[in-house]
């Protein structure tokens, strides 16, 4: 298709043309490419990249949201804040518009997305690999050793978070936001912090308030622990809920 259509003629511009075009004649991105990075993309590199972007951009947000709405029903009063905070940025009509702004506003179901991701994360841990050799300790590690850095283990360490069993958003509001903030590690750190993150808030967001604008949700059986299995991602294998019009 990019091969029909005239030079003269704009490509589309989306990931798949991005990735086949990169470092191309036809190339639809900026060039920030340098003397490293100056080739076309693989079919190989391609297709692991569209993997990524599955798991990383779809598996997540879908799990997490089972996971908001598995805490949210077993702390009603946590709930009922978040239903009160998304009435009275939105409204009660239903049929209203959300705009940035109102997005913006929502701190409380911000903090509640935070709190989840610490109390029980998506992704309990990443693989990293060094680049040079390093010494720690008195331990030495080669180039390209990898290391797999166990944010489940962090988002609960007794010498970052008080009471860290405790499901409590409030962690995430206030004077204490940005200090907590600094011990998350929903989407990642450093250079390779996920690229997606904005857009991963926003579709949690934005969920959360289409759901509980209109329903109220609850576990069929609250005393069923989570069904889950691990491989990249937590993948929620089972959650029965009730949902009905508030």
């Amino acid at each position: 298709e990019i091969e029909r259509t005239p030079e003269d003629q704009e490509l589309a511009h989306d990931i798949l043309t991005m990735f086949l075009t990169i470092n191309t004649p036809r190339d639809i991105t900026e060039k920030i490419a340098d003397s490293l990075h100056d080739r076309p993309m693989t079919n190989e590199e391609i297709c692991e990249n569209f993997i990524e972007i599955f798991t990383g951009g779809i598996d997540t947000s879908s799990n997490s949201i089972c996971y908001i709405i598995y805490y949210l029903s077993h702390y009603p009063k946590v709930k009922e804040k978040l239903i009160e905070e998304i009435d009275r940025v939105i409204g009660k009509d239903q049929n209203r518009k959300i705009s940035n702004e109102d997005i913006r506003k929502l701190e409380y179901c911000e903090a509640v997305i935070h709190e989840c991701s610490r109390i029980f994360s998506t992704v309990p841990n990443v693989g990293k690999r060094n680049a040079n050799p390093e010494e720690v300790g008195d331990m030495t590690f080669s180039e390209n050793t990898l290391f797999f850095v166990y944010f489940q283990g962090i988002h609960k360490h007794k010498s970052l978070w008080s009471d860290p069993e405790e499901f409590d958003p409030e962690r995430f509001m206030g004077k204490n936001k940005e200090e907590s903030k600094k011990h998350l590690y929903t989407f990642g750190f450093g250079l390779r912090k996920c690229p997606g993150r904005n857009f991963g808030m926003l579709q949690l967001k934005l969920t959360l308030i289409l759901l509980y604008r209109k329903y109220d949700v609850e576990l069929v059986d609250m005393n069923a622990p989570i069904k889950f299995h691990t491989a990249v991602v937590r993948i929620c294998d089972e959650l029965k809920v009730r949902i009905k019009k508030r």
